[in-house]
This record gives structure tokens, sequence and C-alpha cells, in this order.
């Protein structure tokens, strides 16, 4: 991921390079001349596409030179505003100078490129005979299908210069409907018409496919509903005894005959739960985005593993071959894999996945070429039918007493009725899961939500330059709310908590900088400590008694931030909890009693906090497949792990400090399956996806578990606003994922 992304500027020469912003030109002093890659370097930027805003200070240009940097127009779709930077060697070449202390203003500010979204869906009619249908290609194949989608605008329709307003570049950003139709979306109504007549007058043919038909349809937004309707009839059946009595009376008496007679009623109460469960999904034309390129990740870890002692050069000689990185990228890449531990032959089984973790994000965050994500998803959910039935025996005795007699006989006859009350009552649940906002480009953007008093959820930024906010109450999302683009894009948060009117996240890249959110007026600010944590330092945090918890990752000592104050606390040394072990904790859980549960990644403990004393303890966990990426607390007031590594759920109980791995299992296996989870309204526990294509919904009561799809993949950590429904960032800038239960 490199260093922190910093603010830089370009000034121009004499020579200006054509149609960059226009600037007054003025006196200026130059600083050391930079070769390209120092340029690059410096820069950190993560993708050739560059934005280029006026400022007062930066990087000078001259054009003419044999060697530098070149600029061109990006053609990626929603790249119009910005400039591709790249290394020259044609002779047409920029020289790059800094600009230092000085007053000029005719510098340009460079950021990565950030691309807009467009409105305008198209659907493309195909004829694939010669080759393979579209619904049968791999992603690798619908890649090179898009890049020649793209090659074929420009050779067959004429469009050069404008490529940008057209999306289509890779696979994640072409949905596919069926083996002859893919849409994708433009910058408006106009430029579906171009391509229409294009289809209509020209040869416009790419990769064995002759388009047919271009017309402009309407977008629609995924979201995938389930209702689940649960009756429960209750009956209830009261039995009155008929009794007779008779009784006869003669004057002279000679004997008396006593008979007892028992009979037996039986009340019955039945409790019917009828469940009917109905799925409904929408198909989605969802907004332009960048994939993930997550098979290409995958198998570079694996040649990685193989060579132990130089992984990293391997995955970086590796993820080189598979062409995801420009050379600006690329450095990029070395950069941040130099903040990762190598595997070594002493390295451990649990030691390795943290590492190889580390490997995966700096991938992601770094990649620039082929790498973008578009989801699509299927959500259901089944409910179990229960039919309970109770019988109770009650025992009647009637007696009946004889007596002949001579003269006179009386009967007397006592008859009782039986009355049956029924009653039924009907429940009916509906979980929504779908995404708000907008997902673009870009993975481990943000890694958590925290929940404010005034009901809106901040995100913590990991490699974003801005905090976005959700309101739960419509669901909208401002990608934008606030500017933290000073602290570059290092994954510098990973986790917070909301204390005293303060939102707050806990470093992980950033090492020793906290960012501390007021949330009456969204002003930040930092507070720094003293820790021995050179990367990946904390994960994970929760709040108790107005103070903030940080989750000691890789560092050796627990954080704790007064919200109130913004002091910090690190004298607490927790490394003797977890000896010789490099990834310690993940997450952090408060538990009915106020105690803070921390889950184990590496660690064969749970690390346990008394938020009164500050006094530390631990839970020994069985040595198996462990981490775990966070705790979530259930209705029941039972703990339950979220499993990244593991195949298991862990269940801990705070009353007793018990725990249970054996409850649930054969949870599918892999690695960052599920990095966060929440409790909803409903009673279940949702965990979000990470490598996963699902949602882990676990019934703390039953201990059933499902997993169902989902739109997103890539999450942080959840939450639980106070509507229900549980929120948590997912991988791609600008969206949540939301899952919604409400029952009436």
């Amino acid at each position: 991921m490199g260093s922190p992304l910093m603010l830089v500027a370009l000034a121009l020469a004499a020579l200006t390079v054509a149609s960059l912003p226009s600037a007054t030109l003025g006196a200026v002093t130059l600083g050391d001349e930079l070769t390209a890659s120092e340029f690059f370097d410096e820069t950190a930027l993560t993708t050739s596409c560059s934005q280029l805003t006026a400022s007062a200070v930066g990087y000078y240009f001259e054009s003419g030179q044999a060697t530098g940097i070149s600029r061109s127009r990006c053609t990626l779709g929603g790249s119009c505003q910005c400039d591709q930077l790249d290394t020259c060697d044609t002779g047409d070449c920029l020289r790059v100078y800094r600009c230092n202390d000085t007053t000029f203003n005719g510098c340009f500010a460079v950021t990565n490129c950030t691309q807009n979204s467009f409105d305008t869906t198209l659907e493309v009619q195909v004829d694939c005979s010669r080759g393979l249908p579209l619904d049968e290609r791999s992603e690798e194949d619908l890649d090179l299908f898009a890049m020649r989608w793209k090659q074929a605008l420009s050779d067959d329709c004429g469009i050069t210069g404008r490529l940008c307003r057209y999306y289509g570049d890779t696979a994640e950003s072409l949905q596919v409907i069926n083996g002859s139709t893919f849409r994708t979306t433009a910058l408006n109504a106009a430029h579906a018409e171009d391509l229409a007549i294009c289809a209509e007058t020209a040869q416009f043919r790419f990769n064995r496919c002759t388009v047919v038909s271009v017309v402009e349809v309407s977008a629609t937004t995924t979201t995938t509903t389930t209702t689940t309707t649960t009756t429960t009839t209750t009956t209830t059946t009261i039995t009155t005894t008929t009794t007779t009595t008779t009784t006869t009376i003669t004057t002279t008496t000679t004997t008396t005959t006593t008979t007892t007679t028992t009979t037996t009623t039986t009340t019955t109460t039945t409790t019917t739960t009828t469940t009917t469960t109905t799925t409904t999904t929408t198909t989605t034309t969802a907004p332009p985005c960048d994939y993930d390129c997550e098979d290409s990740v995958q198998l570079c870890i694996g040649k990685a593993s193989l060579d132990t002692g130089n992984g990293r050069d391997v995955f970086a000689e590796c993820m080189t071959a598979r062409s995801h990185h420009s050379s600006g990228a690329f450095v990029a890449l070395g950069v941040c894999l130099a903040d990762c531990d190598e595997v070594t032959g002493t390295t451990t089984r649990d030691e390795t996945h943290p590492i190889y973790f580390c490997y995966q994000m700096c991938a992601f965050s770094t990649a620039d070429v082929d790498c973008d994500v578009v989801f699509t998803s299927t959500t259901t959910t089944t409910t179990t039918t229960t039919t309970t039935t109770t019988t109770t025996t009650t025992t009647t005795t009637t007696t009946t007493t004889t007596t002949t007699t001579t003269t006179t006989t009386t009967t007397t006859t006592t008859t009782t009725t039986t009355t049956t009350t029924t009653t039924t009552t009907t429940t009916t649940c509906a979980t929504t899961v779908a995404t708000a906002g907008t997902a673009t480009s870009g993975q481990s953007e943000s890694t958590d939500v925290m929940f404010a008093s005034n009901g809106i959820g901040y995100a913590c930024p990991g490699s974003a330059t801005y905090v976005m906010t959700i309101d739960p109450s419509d669901d909208s999302v401002n990608a934008t709310a606030i500017d933290v683009s000073a602290y570059g894009t290092n994954l510098n948060w990973y986790g917070g908590a909301f204390s005293n009117g303060y939102a707050i996240c806990v470093p992980y890249h950033l090492k020793n900088i906290a960012l501390v959110i007021d949330t009456s007026d969204n002003s930040i600010s930092t507070t720094t400590f003293s820790t021995s944590c050179s990367s990946a330092c904390y994960r994970g945090a929760t709040a108790v008694n107005g103070k903030v918890y940080g989750t000691p990752f890789r560092a050796s000592e627990l954080l704790i931030i007064d919200a109130a104050t913004g002091t910090t606390d690190t004298s607490i040394d927790v490394s003797a909890y977890a000896p010789g072990v490099t990834y310690k904790w993940a997450g952090a859980e408060v538990a009915a009693d106020g105690r803070i549960f921390m889950a184990p990644w590496s660690s064969n403990n749970i690390l346990v906090i008394d938020p009164d004393t500050n006094a530390v303890s631990t839970i020994a966990i069985p040595a198996l497949d462990k981490a775990f990426a966070d705790l979530v607390a259930a209705p029941n007031g039972l703990l339950f792990g979220v499993p990244s590594d593991a195949t298991y759920v862990l269940i801990v109980d705070p009353s007793d400090d018990s725990v249970d791995t054996t409850s649930i299992t054969d949870i599918s296996s892999g690695t960052f399956k599920w990095l966060g989870g929440a409790a909803a309204s409903d009673g279940l526990l949702y965990m979000v996806p990470s490598s996963a294509s699902t949602i882990l919904a676990v019934n703390p009561t039953t201990l059933e578990v499902t997993e169902e799809s989902s739109p997103v993949k890539y999450c942080g950590l959840a939450r639980t606003a106070d509507n229900g429904a549980v929120y948590s960032t997912t991988g791609y800038a600008a969206a949540f994922l939301v899952i919604g239960p409400t029952c009436a």
C-alpha cells in the first residue's frame, strides 16, 4: 500500500502541457529534480489515472525532455476528469522538480482519480455464434471480452478521445444477462444512441462476437427480501366431570353397598407453528465498479507459501506477472509488502494467516489494472416449523352410595359441561439484505461503522481518503463527509467505537495515531501515544465507562483512550498473555457483566479486561484451528466468535468463563471468510463476509447455522443501529451492507 498519500502538486514550466488546468505563472524556487520512479514513490499514487487540482505548492514539470513522465487522457470509464501519468522515454517527456518555499500559484495537487458513476444503462445484444455464449465464459474470458469491447469502441465506432464516457473495462463492470446479452453504463443517452448507430451501420465486432443492437434500459438496484410468517395456535380444553348420585332410602334397611368409580379426563394443549418462507429477488444493474482480482491474489499467495523465507519477493514477482499493477502501482505494492512479515522455517501455521492477509491487502489496495468488483446476489432464509403437544391427565373419583329400603327411593343427577378456548397469534418477520450507497473501486476502503448518539453511522477509513456516513432512517450515504486525505491510504485505521460524543478509530498501519471525530460538527483531530508496534497494531475496539479500548493485534500494549479528554494510556503490556505470538487478538465485545472480551486470532487465550480496574485475565481455548475476527454478544448473554479461518464457531459463556468449540462445527474452510458480526432485532447473529460469498446467520438459542448469499464481499466489522438492522462497511468505496429484519 506504500507510504501515506501526500497532497502533491505540479507547477507548469514555460512549456506547459496542453490542456492542463489553467494557472498563473510566477517565480518559483525549484528543489531537487526527481526521476519518474522517485516521483511515483513520493506521491504514492495507487493508480496511473490522477486528478489535478490547483494548489499553492508542489511539483514543477518541464516539457520537451528525453525521459521522465508522460501525460495522456485516461480511458477508464468515469475517469474523464483525470490524466494518466506514466514513465516516459520517447523524447517528448516531462522533467519533474520539487517546488520549495514559494508563493508560486501555478501548481496542481495530484491525487488518485475517483471514477464517476454513470446513470445511463446500456443493454447490448451480441451474436457470439463463433465463440462461447457470454454466460458460459470464465471471469478471465470476460476480462478479455471487456478489453476488446473498449478497443472496438475506438476501432469500429471511431470513439477515440471519449472512451472514458463508457464503462465496460473489466468483467466486473459488465453485467451478463444471458448468453447473448450484457449490460454496462455510459455518460448519458446520447452515447447510447452513438453505439446504436454504430451497430446498425458499421462492422462492430470484437472477441468473436458481433454487436446486433444497443439500447438504453432502466437501471435497478439489487435488494433481496425474505418474508417469514409464523402462526401460533393455542387450544385449551377444559372438561367438567359429569357426576350422578343416586340415593335409595328403605325404611327397613338390611344392607348398604358403596361403589367407587374412577373416571379419567385428559386436558390437551397443542401449539402449532407454521412457517412460510417467501424469497423476493430484484435484478440489479448496479453502478459500475472495479473488481477484486481475487483469483490472481490467491494464486500468488499459494506460490509465496512454497518459498519459505522469500515469500514477499515471490508474491511481488507473481503479481507483476499477473499484470494487475502499473509501474507506479508495483512500487506501491513493494512499499506496502515491506510492512508485512516474512514466513520463515520457524513460522507457525497460526502466524502465517495474518502474514498472507497482509500480502492480500497490499495487492488489493495497490492494484490498478483489471482489478475492480461488481456484485450480484440472492438471499434465502429458511425457518423451521415446530409442533409442540402437551398432555395432562386428571383423575376424578365418583362415589355412589346405595341403600336398599322397602319404602322410598330418591335419585339426584348433576351434569356439567365442557368449554374449549382457542387462541391464535400470527407473527411476520421480513429480512432484507441490500447495499446502501454506491459500490465503486477499492478494497479495505473502510473497516468499521460506529453509530453516534445522533443515530448517524461513521465509517472508520482504512485506505479511504474520506470518512463516509450513513443515516439509518433512510440509508442515505454521504461518501465524502469528512476529508482525511492528509493521512494517506495505507490502511490507517481498523475498527473503532463511539463514546461521549466522539467516534474514535484505532490505528492499524498508522501505528500510534488515533482518529477522533467530533460527531456534533464532524470536525476531526488526532491523539498520539507511545507504542513499540510498527504496523498492523490494533484491530477492533469497544467503549466502556467513557473510554475506548483498542484490541492489540500486533501491538504489545493495550490501548485505552479517554474520549472526553483525548488522553491515552498504553502502560498495560499484554504480550505475556500470548507468548511468542505475533498476531494476538482481534475485535472486542462487552459482556453483560461489563467485562471486555477480545477474540483470539493466533493466541490460545481469549483476552479479558475488567474496565473498572483494568485488570487483565485470560480464558484458555483448545489449540484448534483459530483466527476469530470478532466476538458477537447474543441476547441470551453468550458470546459467539466470528470464524475467519476456523471451521467452527467459538461460544463463550461469561457467567462461568466456559468455552464451547463443538456445538457449531462443519463451517466451510478457507481464510478470512468472515471478519465481523452483530445481533439483529430478530435475535439472530449475522456474520458478514470477507473472502466468503455468504452471510453466516447463527441462531444463538437453537445453535442452527445457515449461510445466505451476500451482494458484496470484503466487509469489515459490523454494528447494530437503533432500528435493529445490522450494518457493515464493505470492500468497496461508498457502500454499506445492510441486513434489516423487521417483525410485526
